[in-house]
C-alpha cells in the first residue's frame, strides 16, 4: 500500500491585531483578517482567504484516495505480463517457427527450455523429456533444419503474471494439411525485459506427419461383436 504524504489544511492560522493566533479553531475575537489557509472558528468574522475547509483531504500522494503508486501497485506492474508484453512475446515467437532470424533470440532466455511429446514420438525422444533442453539446442536446430511454419494465431487468450495460451494453425508441405496446435509460453523478466523462458507445444502430430512427407498405419477395426 502507498505511504500517504498528504498535508491536511485544516490549521487555519490567523495574523489580525489581536495577539493569539487560531490553529484549527482559532479563539481570537478581533476583527481582523487573517491571512491562513482555513478558517479560525472564532467568534470574530473575519475572511479566510484560503481553500474551504476540506477534512483530512491531503494533497500528497496516499493509499487513501490519493493517486500515488503504492508498493503493491508498483510491483504489480513491473512483475506482471501487461497486454503490449504479451504481443511482444506472441509476435517473437511467431518469428521464430515462421522464418528463423538471429536478432530474435533475444527474447529466449538463457534458462530456456521447450518440450514437446507431439515432436518427441515422431524424434525417438523420450516422451515427457524435453524436446530443446537448452537455448543453444533450439537455436542450433533452427540453424539446421528450420521450422519455416506459416503459423497463424487464432486465440491469444488467457495469459496471467507470467504465461500466455495460444491456439495456432498451419498448413504447409505436401499434404497440406490443416495442423491445430495449443502453445503455453512460459515468461520472466530477469534481464530487465520480457523474455520467453519455456515452450511447451502439443498438436496433431499426424497431420503434422504428412505434411512433412511421412506416412502412417492405422490399426486394423475391432472385431465386429456377436
Amino acid at each position: 500500500m502507498g505511504k500517504g504524504e498528504g498535508k491536511g489544511e485544516d490549521k487555519g492560522k490567523g495574523e489580525g491585531k489581536s495577539k493569539p493566533k487560531g490553529e484549527g479553531q482559532g479563539k481570537g475575537e478581533s476583527n481582523s483578517k487573517p491571512k491562513g489557509k482555513e478558517h479560525g472558528q472564532g467568534s470574530n468574522q473575519s475572511k479566510s482567504k484560503g481553500q474551504p475547509k476540506d477534512d483530512h483531504k491531503g494533497k500528497g500522494q496516499g493509499s487513501g484516495g490519493g493517486k500515488g503508486k503504492g508498493k503493491c501497485n508498483e510491483a504489480r506492474h513491473t512483475s506482471c505480463l501487461h497486454p503490449e508484453d504479451v504481443d511482444a512475446l506472441v509476435d517473437a515467437y511467431v518469428r521464430m517457427l515462421s522464418h528463423w532470424n538471429d536478432t530474435d533470440a533475444k527474447y529466449l532466455a538463457e534458462n530456456f527450455r521447450d518440450t514437446s511429446d507431439s515432436i518427441n514420438i515422431l524424434a525417438g525422444i523420450p516422451l515427457g523429456s524435453p524436446t530443446f533442453p537448452t537455448k543453444k539446442a533450439f537455436i542450433d536446430h533452427q540453424h539446421e533444419q528450420p521450422d519455416n511454419l506459416p503459423l497463424v494465431i487464432t486465440h491469444k487468450s488467457p495469459y496471467s503474471c507470467d504465461e500466455i495460451a495460444l491456439i495456432w494453425k498451419a498448413t504447409f508441405g505436401q499434404a497440406q494439411k490443416s495442423v491445430r496446435g495449443v502453445t503455453i509460453l512460459g515468461a520472466t523478466k530477469d534481464e530487465g525485459f520480457w523474455q520467453i523462458k519455456s515452450i511447451d507445444v502439443e498438436f496433431n502430430s499426424i497431420a503434422y506427419l504428412l505434411d512433412i512427407g511421412g506416412n502412417y498405419t492405422l490399426p486394423p477395426p475391432p472385431p465386429a461383436s456377436s
